[in-house]
């Protein structure tokens, strides 16, 4: 995974990451489901989309603003029609207005 250096803010004593980052997804490889983690250091929109080994889009898990701070996603291995999808590669793609994420994830049934 990723480490990121944190901040205390004092006001509200919620800690909150320094920088952008994104864990890479966890298994991997993976059967059923896979985590990420991804830490926003501002309130921001974010697209959140799965694609297979050749550029199809097979899954949109996000798109909308979030807020500032950690969040974890979960991806179950289906479609947008909640079908399970073959094994395979497949690429987790994050984007937003000042970041562009993308890594290999690799479905093991």
């Amino acid at each position: 995974g990723v480490i990121s250096e944190f901040k205390l803010n004092l006001s509200d004593g919620e800690i909150l990451p320094k920088e952008f980052n994104i864990s890479g997804n966890y298994p991997n490889p993976f059967n059923s489901k896979t985590a990420f983690d991804i830490n926003l250091v501002e309130d921001t929109f974010v697209k959140i989309r799965i694609y297979n080994i050749i550029g199809e889009e097979i899954n949109v898990l996000h798109a909308g603003n979030m807020n500032r701070g950690s969040h974890n996603f979960v991806w179950n291995g289906k479609n947008q029609y909640h079908q399970n999808v073959p094994s395979g590669l497949y690429f987790l793609h994050i984007t937003s207005d000042n970041f562009n994420f993308t890594t290999k994830m690799t479905l093991l049934k």
